[in-house]
């Protein structure tokens, strides 16, 4: 397995799934164990995964949920309410016990449509990307000056409670993950001021953006420059 394919399976499938058939199983792990770039790219998805699944564990259910919800239930049946309505109540219980009942069958879907979805993100140019966030009913500018050869993955991700456009780039083992915020959610003035921290091996800079815009990017390696285009020679 080269780099390309264990990094298409990376972003969609993690080592070890159950659901990933046995041989490409074996050959991302064989890959991995081999490769430092892609080992390091699957090792910060884990540990992304890991802290999302602690957020979700730490939400607590309020007093009473549980009793409130049955009770409607129960008055649901007897008023004799359309199938639907008793399924969506059931999956909002299901939901607030924390998947305590059982729900339906996981969705199924293909590995050749994900694997090409997946690829058609690799090495877009920036106005590409913003074609396809546009095309989602996101508008947004994103910064020229990066390596976009090395744009492995994009898309919307939580970013301090707001959904945000973020980038994920990957290069000489190090990676860049890109996020664009903007003054309808966050005081950018205030985070303008910031500008760079440093804790743990990550480095958190921000770069300025079009008005009333800024691209905060979380990166490792100590350096941003690895990941920016080659600046022009001077004439």
């Amino acid at each position: 397995m080269d780099c390309r394919t264990a990094r298409l399976f990376l972003a969609f499938v993690r080592p070890g799934a159950s659901e990933f058939d046995a041989a490409d199983a074996a050959a991302l792990e064989e890959h991995l164990a081999d490769c430092p770039e892609c080992s390091l790219l699957a090792e910060h998805q884990t540990r992304s995964d890991a802290a999302l699944h602690r957020a979700m564990n730490a939400v607590s259910v309020p007093e009473g949920l549980r009793e409130r919800i049955l009770q409607r239930l129960a008055a649901s049946r007897r008023r004799r309410l359309w199938p639907a309505a008793v399924a969506a109540a059931s999956l909002a219980l299901a939901a607030a016990l924390g998947y305590g009942l059982l729900l339906p069958s996981p969705v199924a879907f293909d590995l050749e449509h994900e694997v090409f979805h997946q690829s058609s993100q690799l090495g877009m140019e920036p106005e590409q990307v913003e074609q396809v966030l546009a095309a989602q009913g996101i508008a947004t500018t994103l910064p020229r000056q990066f390596h976009y050869l090395s744009l492995i993955h994009f898309g919307l991700e939580e970013f301090h409670g707001q959904r945000v456009p973020f980038l994920l780039f990957l290069r000489d083992g190090e990676w860049a993950r890109l996020y664009v915020v903007d003054q309808r959610h966050f005081d950018v003035q205030a985070l303008m001021a910031q500008t760079r921290a440093d804790s743990g091996g990550c480095t958190v800079e921000v770069i300025p953006g079009p008005p009333g815009t800024a691209y905060v990017v979380v990166y490792t390696g100590g350096s941003l420059a690895r990941f920016l285009r080659a600046a022009p020679p001077a004439t």
